[in-house]
């Protein structure tokens, strides 16, 4: 069947300003210590972020894949790919994990430079379980 798993997302920001977005994230990786990659992603009003270039699998350029794997670093996200979030919106993305605690302990490290930055709990669609 189709697993849903619960995920507790780290957020530093919810804006529509994708330059905004892009400078927290900039900013993050210097003063958090944060992984930050924006390679082969570009913005557009109508699609949001999305890949320049193809990453390897023939389908991706021009699209976006949203980020569904726990681990902590920063990524610029589209909200509408998330159910908690309202879409239309830019979501800066320090992690994402399995449990709250873990969470907790990111949103520790984060708030001394992000005081705003806040946990959302939320479900995600982890794929098929093919038996």
């Amino acid at each position: 069947g189709e697993i849903w798993q619960d995920k507790y997302i780290l957020v530093l920001k919810l804006t529509k300003d994708y330059n905004e977005a892009v400078k927290i994230a900039t900013e993050a990786n210097k003063k958090a210590d944060l992984e930050f990659q924006n390679e082969n992603r570009g913005y557009s009003k109508e699609k949001g972020i999305y890949y320049t270039k193809d990453i390897g699998d023939g389908l991706s350029k021009g699209e976006y894949i949203a980020r569904r794997d726990a681990g902590e670093y920063v990524s610029l996200e589209n909200s509408s790919s998330y159910t908690v979030f309202e879409s239309g919106y830019i979501v800066v993305m320090v992690g994402i994990y399995d449990d709250r605690g873990s969470a907790e302990e990111g949103l520790k490290r984060v708030k001394q430079f992000y005081p705003e930055a806040y946990v959302e709990e939320t479900v995600m669609w982890n794929g098929v379980n093919a038996q």
